[in-house]
């Protein structure tokens, strides 16, 4: 069969409008697959008024490492696709959109599209895992992108 690329059949043909499964928004990440979100974890530990960074990426192949027992704490509520290597401060994750725990502390409902997302009970499991203190906490920020490239926050 010939191609009608270019023809007035063909209109919508082409379009490239983002994929709303599940209802989370802007995403362009479903092409046969699940769709994906990304995320940057980061932590600090210490007394409140004194907290620390929590390095990731001290002896991060092992077992017990922060990054080891960081990622087992994320796996509790989120499907992991993807961990890039981790940094001094944080770490990259790509998780499944529609299996992710984005509820917060207080309630067990779901956060929604990113633009609404909480990740209360996550942070929570991974500050249990990696950090002590009274200061001692975990912040999982959604990446997006824009014409600008990437940015940490919640889609407008």
């Amino acid at each position: 069969m010939p191609s009608l690329i270019g023809t007035n059949v063909t209109t919508n043909y082409l379009k490239m409008p983002a994929q709303h499964t599940y209802g989370v928004g802007e995403i362009y990440s479903n092409f046969g697959t699940r769709q994906l979100r990304l995320l940057r974890v980061t932590a600090v530990t210490g007394a409140t008024g004194s907290t620390t960074a929590v390095d990731f990426s001290a002896n991060y192949t092992a077992s017990a490492s922060k990054f080891a027992l960081a990622v087992r704490a994320l796996q509790t509520g989120a499907e992991i696709y993807q961990i890039w290597v981790p940094g001094t401060s944080g770490f990259l994750v790509a998780v499944s959109e529609d299996t992710l725990n984005d509820s917060d502390t207080s309630g067990n409902t779901a956060g929604g599209p990113v633009s609404t997302a909480t990740y209360g009970d996550l942070e929570a499991a991974i500050t249990a895992a990696v950090a002590t203190g009274t200061g001692a906490a975990t912040v999982i920020t959604a990446l997006t992108v824009d014409s600008t490239g990437i940015a940490l926050g919640a889609v407008a």
